[in-house]
């Protein structure tokens, strides 16, 4: 296939362009800055653009012909400008979609999140689940979404939508905000820690994103995680045991919206129980890492 990667440079999108060009596919890349280049070991093509400036992405994706494009550039929860937050995340999905409708993409691919959910209060959450979102972010989010299936039912543009769990891995925030902090003492679980969350080893996340380009899986949702929910203290608890290192404690919720910020505390800390059995029925994945418990040792290792 020609595949096309928005925020190709990310945390899951570089592993997800490895896992394309591993197979054969062909790859570009949609990067913001020249310098990313050079974290790319496969042999894939590159445009350098920003997805907020329209016209320079119109001249950069001129008449762009895909099999799949993967929209995974966005703004994460960390971020508090909204302003930012609705450029990056809404805006940007406009002009993708826009520049996609320009050329000829056969399907289009949105990585979004749990928090689209809102809080579910515990239940079970499965593709027919309402969206609900109740944080500025998660809102921004499933705006850009909605976008989409507009594209599909006024311009027939093909798309599908994958709903990831917290996706985990020897990179990204599992990295930077859990080992890093475990390993200097400063982290706390904010919270009382039983809320569950629904997790996912990047791998299994790029191979189940790849998946659905590779079946052509159209008009669609999916909702990628492990299969097995769990109270992120036992998470961070794990975690913490497999360093050898002290548990941490935990501070109040509302203590840690000041370092975090509120959509970031809300969101981590509704229960996200979601169950993963559409895609693995349907597109035949089978997870390398089938629980937290597996993939955090291979986490660790790789870091």
């Amino acid at each position: 296939m020609k595949v096309l990667v928005t925020g190709a440079s990310g945390f899951i999108g570089s592993v997800l362009v490895d896992r394309l060009a591993s197979n054969g596919h062909e790859v570009t890349c949609l990067i913001r800055d020249e310098a990313k280049r050079s974290k790319f070991k496969q042999k894939v093509e590159f445009i350098v653009a920003d997805i907020t400036y329209r016209e320079k992405l119109f001249q950069s994706m001129n008449n762009i012909d895909a099999d799949a494009l993967f929209h995974l550039a966005a703004i994460n929860p960390l971020e508090k400008d909204r302003k930012i937050q609705k450029r990056v995340n809404v805006d940007g999905m406009r002009n993708v979609i826009d520049a996609s409708l320009r050329g000829n993409v056969r399907l289009f691919i949105y990585a979004q999140g749990t928090g689209v959910y809102g809080d579910t209060k515990g239940r079970w959450i499965d593709e027919s689940t309402p969206k609900n979102p109740d944080t500025d972010f998660a809102k921004t989010r499933h705006e850009a979404e909605e976008m989409l299936w507009k594209a599909k039912e006024e311009h027939g543009l093909n798309v599908s939508v994958a709903v990831l769990g917290d996706v985990y891995g020897p990179a990204g925030w599992f990295a930077d905000i859990i080992v890093n902090k475990i390993r200097d003492g400063s982290f706390k679980i904010p919270g009382s820690g039983d809320y569950y969350r629904s997790f996912v080893h990047v791998d299994d996340a790029a191979n189940a994103l790849a998946l659905i380009a590779e079946k052509n899986a159209k008009n669609t949702t999916y909702i990628i995680s492990d299969d097995e929910p769990t109270p992120f203290a036992e998470f961070i608890y794990y975690t913490t045991d497999r360093l050898g290192l002290k548990r941490p404690g935990k501070v109040p919720a509302f203590l840690a919206k000041t370092v975090l910020g509120g959509d970031m505390v809300k969101l981590l800390t509704y229960s996200a129980k979601a169950k993963n059995a559409k895609v693995k029925d349907e597109l035949g994945l089978q997870l390398q890492y089938p629980t937290y418990r597996e993939g955090v040792i291979d986490a660790l290792q790789r870091l």
